[in-house]
């Protein structure tokens, strides 16, 4: 009998539906040739540092480093009863198939039961991301072998060993030399740290800074219009305008009664499509503005996911598989029925195939957007509601059509002298369809710069190519450096996922970039909570700010192990290790060498 191991308790629900399996029992399935069983996630975690030897329950720093020959893992306490329907149900099978995520911990959930439990017995791989029972019946035709999985495993371990090592040895190194302050040190935490830093000190360092605009009245036999004039880049200071404003008021002035010549005249039809289904990222941000804190979000996603109500939270993808559109009638008819979406369904048209439709390779990413399941979720009360009311309006705006804006741009000569020129701007912005905006809640994803770019009173009029118009009056407009704004818990998480632009080498940019930053869609509110509850950052009326104490630590850390080039250069080890570049033993090597080193260098 083959057993099918998969990752979690929904997995192996949706492998039991498609195989028509009836006989369920405590921690697994049986029936049709197959046992299905599951972990909860990881169900082994590396050991404490004491496990190697009880003198490590002090941090000291004589001690360090603390470099174990060989690492070791344990159960964890809550998932024992699983691991031990596990390895019973391993004994009774003569192969295993691996269905658990297609990516490098679902290789090392899988991977660490089957040796944990002793298993020796043959393996194959099922390649599937979708809990569609088509999907799954043919990924189950169409087994991988053993070995295609095991460098992602290598990758996994090499990633759990170096993060456990650089967190155990540096938090101590670090902690003791510098006022004995047990601040946790960690691949991604540090540098999350950084940036909150960087922020703290640029908000207390902000000066005001003033500069100048030029903004002009236009009379044409069209109509009347704004225009602003584009200053030459050698009139221009850093912070885009001039610097002084007796310079302003004179161009102002010169330009007054002046004629220009239309230039160039352009109109088009702006098609602005939904923002694509949720990733939890996104739905804490939106969330966050309704009152609900990025932690409550994820637990209430969980809670909701847990219940069946919604698709798989923890994803980074923001598309939906095509084999999903045939449950979309389904979901259709169960929304209907909510109060509060009552005046949006009419406004939804199922034929409508929106950009989120897209299938997305298993190895790229394991889950899909998160959506409403076919299951009705009754009656929800407070922030469940909330947060289930989102989520089902952004799968709903993806059947109504594009938001629909006319654009018109003008560029204007104006001849100065027989010697210069300045050219004049404008542009106007219309909303004449609002599409998918029309139950779009001001601040929303998608929402943030319409205000601002649509049309405010300065309708443009349509202008020819050769057109003359008159510069009724101009003026200086004063303008100031924004002061930097605290993060809130969401938006820190935003700044995770754009920390390319604090990577000081330019070859490891695009290495944080394509990893959507620092941390995973998984892992990025709990590395802020867990801050947060550590004191590391604070909370004050909704901001976050960081006590003095952690802006001495990382400011006194060597620049290179407070970086993200650091998270960099370890992401293209490990994707080394997956590709068969480099092998997990020279990664394992070269971090060893660096604690080692830095121990050196910095022990007091």
């Amino acid at each position: 009998m083959d057993l099918i191991l998969c990752e979690k308790p929904s997995q192996g629900a949706a492998y039991i539906d498609a195989l028509g399996i009836k006989t369920k029992k405590t921690g697994y399935a049986e029936g049709a040739g197959y046992i299905i069983t599951w972990g909860i996630g990881h169900v082994y975690e590396l050991d404490e540092p004491a496990a190697y030897d009880p003198k490590f329950k002090k941090w000291v720093m004589a001690d360090l480093p603390i470099l174990p020959t060989q690492m070791k893992m344990k159960p964890t306490a809550s998932k024992k009863a699983q691991i031990a329907v596990i390895k019973t149900q391993l004994k009774r099978c003569r192969r295993v198939l691996i269905a658990t995520d297609y990516d490098r911990e679902g290789e090392a959930i899988a991977r660490n039961i089957l040796s944990y439990a002793g298993y020796r017995g043959e393996i194959q791989r099922v390649k599937c991301s979708s809990y569609e029972a088509s999907d799954i019946n043919d990924a189950l035709r169409n087994l991988l072998p053993d070995n295609e999985g095991v460098l992602r495993f290598k990758a996994q371990q090499a990633r759990s060993w170096l993060d456990w090592l650089l967190g155990m040895n540096f938090s101590r190194l670090f902690g003791l030399r510098f006022n004995k302050n047990k601040i946790a040190y960690g691949r991604v935490l540090t540098p999350t740290l950084r940036i909150a830093c960087l922020r703290e000190r640029a908000i207390r360092e902000y000066k005001p800074a003033y500069f100048y605009h030029i903004k002009t009245q236009i009379n044409s036999t069209s109509g009347k219009f704004t225009a602003k004039v584009k200053l030459p880049n050698e009139f221009v200071n850093d912070h885009g305008g001039l610097s002084s404003h007796e310079e302003a008021c004179a161009i102002a002035d010169h330009l007054k009664g002046m004629q220009g010549v239309v230039d160039a005249f352009s109109e088009t039809r702006e098609k602005k499509y939904a923002p694509l289904p949720y990733v939890l990222s996104i739905l804490s941000s939106d969330a966050e503005k309704i009152g609900i804190s990025p932690t409550e979000t994820k637990d209430i996603l969980q809670k909701l996911y847990e219940s069946k109500l919604v698709t798989y939270p923890r994803t980074d993808n923001r598309h939906i598989p095509l084999s999903m559109l045939d449950k979309v009638p389904a979901i259709f008819s169960h929304l209907a029925t909510r109060e509060d979406l009552a005046a949006i369904m009419p406004l939804c048209d199922q034929s409508i195939r929106g950009k989120c439709w897209k299938d997305v390779d298993p190895s790229v990413s394991p889950h899909h957007a998160i959506v409403p399941t076919e299951k009705p979720a009754g009656q929800l009360t407070g922030k469940e509601h909330s947060i289930y009311h989102l989520i089902s309006k952004r799968f709903l705006q993806q059947f109504m059509g594009p938001c629909l804006i006319d654009v018109r741009n003008v560029e204007i000569t104006v001849e100065c002298s027989q010697d210069f020129t300045l050219q004049l701007t404008a542009t106007s912005r219309v909303e004449v369809e609002p599409g998918w905006k029309a139950i779009n809640v001001d601040n929303e994803e998608g929402d943030e710069d319409d205000v601002k770019d649509l049309d405010q009173g300065n309708f443009l009029p349509k202008l020819e190519q050769g057109q003359v118009v008159i510069i009724n009056d101009a003026s200086p407009e004063e303008k100031q450096t924004s002061k930097p704004r605290r993060f809130t818990f969401s938006s820190l998480i935003d700044e995770m996922k754009i920390a390319a632009k604090y990577v000081k080498n330019p070859e490891y940019k695009s290495i944080i970039r394509d990893e959507a930053g620092l941390g995973t869609e998984a892992t990025q509110i709990d590395i802020v909570s867990n801050a947060i509850q550590k004191e590391m950052l604070l909370i004050k009326s909704g901001k976050i700010h960081v006590p003095q104490e952690v802006e001495n630590y990382i400011g006194n850390l060597p620049e290179e192990l407070a970086l993200p080039d650091m998270t960099a250069l370890f992401e293209i080890m490990l994707k080394g290790i997956e590709k068969g570049d480099i092998t997990q033993e020279e990664v394992m090597g070269d971090v060893r060498r660096l604690i080692v080193n830095s121990v050196e260098r910095y022990r007091v």
